[in-house]
Formats: structure tokens, C-alpha cells, sequence
């Protein structure tokens, strides 16, 4: 595991919902097999909408609806990031809502993945 890699994973682990996204990232490493630069750009843009939702009092990925994610591409936006890279964000945090949140989250006894891919998209 390269410095990079440790380094992103001890920043997650000091948010709330960090450690959901590390068990999401080692999901996307072994499970799906990306490389360690596309985890690394994932886990960068996870971290820093981990970061986002802290500040709406987010701590569980149940927590995150639709208007908080648009929020959250709105807010990238404002920062005048680059389209590519708001683009690799947006399918980042979809990812993790869909696929890996919500799974890492069921296994960890939260509620089930059916109840929260309705909660994300009504």
C-alpha cells in the first residue's frame, strides 16, 4: 500500500463517515479490482463530501439525500473545479450511495439496502 493510500486512509478514519468510505475504497480495490490512482481520486472526492456532509450534521450515510448531493455539486461548481473533475466526484458519490455506502453500512447491522436505495431516490 503506497504512503498516498495510508495517508488518505488516516484522514478518513477521523471522520464519521470515513470509515464507511475506507470499507468502501478496500471494496473497490479487491472487489472490483480499480486501479490504486482511480481509488485514490475516489477517495479524495468521498473524503471531501464526507467533509460536506459533517457540516449538515451528517454522520451516517442514511443522512444523505438528493438535495444535499446537488448541494454538494452545486458548492463544487462555485469552486470553479473543472468539469472532468466535478464529474469524477458526482459518479464517486453515486458509486458510494448506491453501491458501496449502502452495502458497507447493511453489513454493519444499519438499515437494509432496499430501504436505503429508496431513501436516496424517492
Amino acid at each position: 500500500m503506497s504512503t498516498q493510500v495510508q495517508n488518505l486512509n488516516t484522514k478518513l478514519t477521523e471522520q464519521s463517515l470515513g470509515k464507511i468510505v475506507k470499507a468502501f475504497l478496500d471494496y473497490l480495490n479487491i472487489e472490483a479490482g480499480l486501479s490504486e490512482n482511480t481509488i485514490l481520486g475516489y477517495g479524495r472526492d468521498l473524503r471531501d463530501f464526507a467533509a460536506f456532509c459533517r457540516t449538515k450534521g451528517v454522520k451516517q450515510p442514511d443522512g444523505i439525500n438528493t438535495e444535499m448531493f446537488f448541494g454538494y455539486a452545486k458548492s463544487l461548481a462555485r469552486q470553479s473545479k473543472a468539469e472532468a473533475s466535478i464529474n469524477r466526484s458526482v459518479v464517486a458519490i453515486k458509486m458510494f450511495i448506491l453501491n458501496g455506502g449502502a452495502k458497507v453500512y447493511h453489513l454493519a447491522g444499519g438499515f437494509s439496502l432496499i430501504e436505503n436505495n429508496n431513501r436516496y431516490y424517492n
